[in-house]
């Protein structure tokens, strides 16, 4: 079978940096502040920059592919919150598809700390490329923060009907999810009767609720008790998985021949000297310059960091995918850096995401290289040759304790993961 896959997975930027997202309850990300205007009121959040709670990035298998495109739209639970990208559960529905024969694109558009407003405002994008099954998975950190309820209605309404717009006989599949009582009763039987109704009201497949038999679970969840770990995200692709194919047989059989390539805006190359052509070194963190550089593009705000010391960045994306990640400097007023894991970047370095270790190095010798932090022991971070300002993170498999640098002639075969350019 060949196919075009594309997910949502974490900028190794944890490996040099300290971990992403926000904690919270449920499906996880909100801190439980009070919900501000922008996501009472959709027509303000419209109109407000996006904020997202964590780092992503997009891995793109490209190939072609004549089956049905499934639209994963949803928060940390979706993007696989802490995992490996390969290990969230719309990564293993793909993988299972595959195994069964049934061609499919499976895109992972979740983020982590997105809430139904966020969902709405990025909606349209993510549409151009026509899509035959949405799964939504958003609402809990609405739910979390307290927002209205009708608000919260209101935007997955409206998501709903921007989909249905775009294509009136594409299947909808609506995620259940519950919140803790912490809020009142009438406010927590109210949310999870929502996603029914919603369902009931829009002709949709319902799960009653993403996470039955895996919330509360300790041995399936993440130290944090919020997010679902490797185990738990098998689970939930166990649980989603005949909703999925329910939703697939119901596509019409000729929806996904009218599926194109959407065309690419232009190429993004990053510089040893210069950053990304238009944005150079010293430029102030704003986001309208990183904009201005980058035509075409999509750019947002996200959040990266970990509890108690965050900071904004900028997602630069293409049709939904998250190319790459602009950082601050450490004042947080000026460019200070790039990260990337989309072979769509492109650098002056003579390599990219998915060279190998022996050939960035085969006739120069490594130096400088420290092992993955984070108690990642599957990461390497080693300066790029013959340059500055670039570093690649290189993943692969080391049995030898967390935290130890490989022995530098086992990694070989180690594949470029995140081409990171940094001035610090």
């Amino acid at each position: 079978m060949q196919k075009r896959l594309l997910y949502t997975l974490p900028l190794v930027g944890v490996l040099l940096f300290t971990g992403c997202g926000q904690s919270g309850q449920g499906s996880g990300d909100s801190e439980g502040r009070p919900a501000s205007a922008s996501e009472q009121d959709p027509s303000a959040a419209a109109a407000a920059s996006s904020a997202r709670a964590s780092s992503g990035a997009v891995a793109v298998e490209e190939a072609v592919s004549s089956g049905p495109t499934v639209l994963f739209l949803g928060d940390s639970i979706t993007a696989g919150y802490g995992l490996e990208p390969e290990h969230a559960f719309p990564a293993l529905l793909d993988a299972r598809l595959d195994s069964m024969g049934i061609d499919a694109v499976l895109i992972n558009a979740g983020l982590s700390g997105e809430t139904s407003a966020g969902g709405l405002r990025r909606v349209d994008w993510l549409l151009q490329r026509p899509v035959d099954v949405l799964v939504l998975e958003l609402g809990g950190n609405d739910g979390l923060r307290g927002v209205d309820l009708q608000s919260t209605r209101n935007n997955l309404q409206g998501i709903i009907d921007q989909v249905r717009a775009k294509n009136p006989e594409t299947v909808l599949v609506v995620a259940g999810m519950m919140i803790p009582p912490n809020l009142g009763p009438d406010y927590t039987q109210s949310f999870a009767a929502m996603y029914p109704e919603l369902a009931d009201s829009n002709d949709a497949i319902l799960i009653p609720f993403l996470l039955d038999g895996i919330g509360g679970v300790e041995s399936l969840m993440q130290r944090d008790q919020i997010h679902p770990n490797e185990a738990g995200h098998r689970a939930v692709a166990d649980l989603v998985q005949p909703y999925l194919l329910q939703a697939l047989q119901a596509v019409p059989a000729r929806a996904s021949l009218e599926v194109e390539e959407a065309p690419s805006a232009r190429q993004i190359m990053i510089t040893d000297d210069a950053g990304i052509d238009g944005y150079p070194p010293g430029s102030p963190f704003d986001i309208e310059l990183v904009r201005e550089a980058l035509p075409g593009f999509e750019v947002i705000e996200a959040r990266d960091g970990s509890e108690g010391d965050e900071w904004t960045v900028f997602h630069v994306l293409e049709h939904g995918e998250v190319l790459l990640q602009v950082d601050p400097d450490p004042m947080r007023t000026r460019l200070g850096g790039i990260r990337t894991s989309s072979q769509s970047v492109v650098t002056d370095t003579g390599h990219g995401v998915g060279s190998e270790f022996s050939w960035i190095f085969a006739e120069f010798q490594p130096t400088g290289c420290e092992p993955g932090i984070e108690e990642m022991s599957g990461y390497v971070v080693c300066p790029a040759p013959e340059t500055e300002s670039f570093y690649y993170v290189f993943q692969g498999s080391w049995n030898g304790p967390d935290g130890e640098l490989p022995p530098l002639d086992e990694l070989g075969s180690w594949k470029v993961k995140t081409v990171m350019w940094s001035l610090f």
